[in-house]
Formats: structure tokens, C-alpha cells, sequence
């Protein structure tokens, strides 16, 4: 499994074989407002090799394992801590040995693992995106010697390739990558390109580039291809998700796939022009235009922020917010709060932030029900920024 840079300070921190508990922020995927939230957590290091998980005084999970202080290996997220499990061996001194799988939901993940050797990493791994979760299954394939990441390694998604690049011999990021994002999923297909340094630094330009999954005609196709960079079809069962009321007018989640023969899943590629460029020098300082993602960036919420930073890397001049409409190609800056209609939704935009809430028009029943707040029939509200 792997584990965050976070997860590694507490780690560090949790070898001495003291009972330690410390709070640590996971994402968690809320279905009813299909959005990932962030939530604090409580993680325990009890003396007895265990390692206990808990929200608000419920215990979550409770893991045991042999090298738990040693060298823990920490879930990234909600979704982890509730399915994922990995099983082997112990050998002398209580280290991993031999081989490792993962199972998730009580099912094997298939090819996924390796082999330890006195509980270090060795030799080819299949292993296991550091954010991994149902709507991200995501591999890091590639070697590790004395488990530190050497040489090429790639990511796969939907069994495709998608990145990747060397590590030296210290285990550091080296040349031409593709490296995506810490949040990638179905929904935020965000990736970035550039370069790093013989230590590991990033230097020079750097890209950002997000994809889109869309489900169109076969005659919108050609259509479409004229006004983006890349199209790609897919033949393959479009899944989807899609909420329905009961008669005692609850709704529930079902999950369910259609078979459309007049529709296929297309892939469109939208690079965001810019990105921006690091110092030469291996200092990883962001020098002049950028371009940087909103936290919580994803196909609902397309906002960036647009700016310059000086040599010595601090931000200066004008910075815009820029945003783009969902199914639409053009950003543009950010100035009025305005409701955008869709057939299905009505989505707010703010002056700091893209699509904060969504409101979701009649169901079956003719009733309409709101998340959390209450909009009046505004067509465009304008607002003062100060």
C-alpha cells in the first residue's frame, strides 16, 4: 500500500511504541451530492500493534499488524479505510516477507502486489495509486529495490497507460514526466507534463492537461471533433448512476447500467493553456504566467486561477479567476454571480468559487428539493466586489 507524505511524517513520528493519536483530514465521496468532501479523522497507534481508525468517537477500522509502528502503512481516504485490506507473511523479526496481495471489499484485486524481503519492497510491484478508491482504480506498475521506486514506472487506468517516468537510484523523479493528479478520478481527469532535474527538482515548464468524458450521438462525433484538440470513441456499456424516488417519496441511489446503441462514451482532451514554469536552478520556485487549479477542481467546477509570479516566486500583480461552463470550451473571468440551467440542474456560480451547490429540478412527483439552501427564480444576480 502505499501512503502520503503525511503519512510518513506520522509515521516517523510513531516508532518510539508509545500509544499516539493525531487527526489527519481524508476525502470521502458523497453520492447524494456527487462530490468528494473532506473529513477529519482520528488516527490511533495503540501499543498492542494496532492501529485504530475513528470519527467523532466511532471506531471506523481497526487494523493489526506486526510492523504497525515500525513502518505503518496509513489509508489516504474514506473508501480505503472501509474496503481496503492486504494479506502475506511475516518472517523473523516480525518484517514482511514473500508475497503480498490486496483485496478490496473482501474480493482480490487481481495482479495487485508483490514481494517483500525483510520488509522492504523488492523486485517488479503492481502496485496500488496512493489515492486508490472505487471510483479510481488506478496502478503504479514498476520495480522497486530495497523499497525505493527505481526506474520506469507507468500508471494504468481503465487498462490503459496513462504516464509516468524514471526514478534514479536514490528513488527521486528524474527527466520527462506525466504525473497525474492527487485527486484523479472519473469525474477530474486531471494530468500534468513536464520535467524534473537529476535531483529530483522540477524545472522549467510545466503543463496541465484535463480530460473530459462525454456521451454523444454518433452523429454529433464529427460535430464535435472540429472544436476540440482530441476526440476519442469508445464502444463500450455506459454506465450510469441515477436517482430515483419511491413511492414513499425517499430517494434512494440505484446503480444500473443501459445499453444505448446510439450513444458512445468519447474522451475529449482540453488543454489548459499555460500551466507555468519552474526556476532552472532545482529550487522548485513558480516563476511568471500561471495558471493554477481551484482546490476541489473538477468537471462540474472548472475554475483556475490566472497570474504571475515574480523571480523570487511570490505572486504579484493581477490574478484572475477564470471559469468554464459545464459542456462548454471557453473560460472566462469570473465577475457576476449568474445561474446557469440545464436540463437537469441549475448551477450556482460564485465570485470565488465555481458551483458551490447544485439544486436538481422535479422528479417524478413534480417536487422540487434543494441541497441546503433556498435560490429565488433569478435568471442573473448581480453582486458588488469590493
Amino acid at each position: 500500500m502505499n501512503y502520503s507524505n503525511q503519512n510518513s511524517v506520522i509515521g516517523q513520528q510513531s516508532t518510539n511504541s508509545e500509544e499516539q493519536t493525531f487527526e489527519q483530514e481524508v476525502e470521502e465521496y458523497n453520492q447524494y451530492k456527487c462530490m468528494i468532501e473532506k473529513r477529519k479523522i482520528q488516527i490511533n497507534f495503540h501499543q498492542d500493534q494496532q492501529i485504530i481508525y475513528s470519527q467523532n468517537g466511532t471506531i471506523l477500522r481497526v487494523v493489526q499488524g506486526n510492523d504497525a509502528f515500525e513502518k505503518p502503512e496509513l489509508f489516504n481516504n474514506m473508501d480505503q479505510i472501509h474496503n481496503l485490506s492486504w494479506q502475506g507473511q511475516y518472517g523473523k523479526k516480525q518484517k514482511k516477507t514473500d508475497k503480498w496481495i490486496a483485496f478490496w471489499n473482501n474480493e482480490l484485486i487481481e495482479n495487485v502486489g508483490g514481494y517483500y524481503y525483510e520488509g522492504q519492497k523488492l523486485g517488479l510491484w503492481k502496485d496500488l495509486f496512493p489515492n486508490y478508491w472505487s471510483k479510481a482504480q488506478i496502478f503504479e506498475i514498476g520495480e522497486f529495490y530495497d523499497d525505493i521506486k527505481i526506474g520506469k514506472w507507468n500508471y494504468i487506468y481503465l487498462d490503459e497507460k496513462m504516464g509516468g517516468g524514471f526514478y534514479n537510484k536514490n528513488g527521486q523523479k528524474q527527466g520527462k514526466w506525466i504525473e497525474l493528479d492527487k485527486g484523479f478520478y472519473i469525474e477530474k481527469l486531471v494530468y500534468y507534463k513536464g520535467e524534473y532535474n537529476r535531483n529530483g527538482a522540477k524545472v522549467g515548464s510545466w503543463d496541465i492537461i484535463y480530460k473530459m468524458c462525454k456521451y454523444l450521438p454518433y452523429n454529433q462525433i464529427i460535430k464535435w471533433g472540429n472544436k476540440y484538440e482530441h476526440l476519442e470513441a469508445m464502444d463500450h456499456m455506459i454506465k450510469k448512476e441515477m436517482r430515483k424516488k419511491s413511492e414513499s417519496g425517499q430517494n434512494c441511489l440505484r446503480d444500473f447500467n443501459i445499453v444505448l446503441k446510439s450513444l458512445v462514451m468519447v474522451n475529449i482532451i482540453r488543454m489548459i493553456s499555460g500551466g507555468g514554469s519552474y526556476d532552472q536552478e532545482g529550487n522548485q520556485i513558480k516563476i511568471g504566467k500561471w495558471i493554477e487549479l481551484v482546490e476541489g477542481f473538477y468537471c462540474e467546477k472548472q475554475v483556475y486561477y490566472k497570474g504571475e509570479y515574480n523571480m523570487n516566486g511570490m505572486k504579484v500583480g493581477r490574478w484572475d479567476i477564470m471559469f468554464c461552463k459545464y459542456r462548454e470550451t471557453k473560460y472566462q473571468i469570473m465577475q457576476i454571480l449568474s445561474s446557469i440551467k440545464r436540463n437537469i440542474c441549475i448551477y450556482l456560480v460564485l465570485v470565488d468559487h465555481m458551483i458551490q451547490k447544485e439544486i436538481r429540478k422535479s422528479l417524478d412527483s413534480g417536487q422540487n428539493w434543494l441541497k441546503s439552501f433556498i435560490v429565488k427564480d433569478q435568471p442573473i444576480i448581480k453582486v458588488n466586489i469590493i
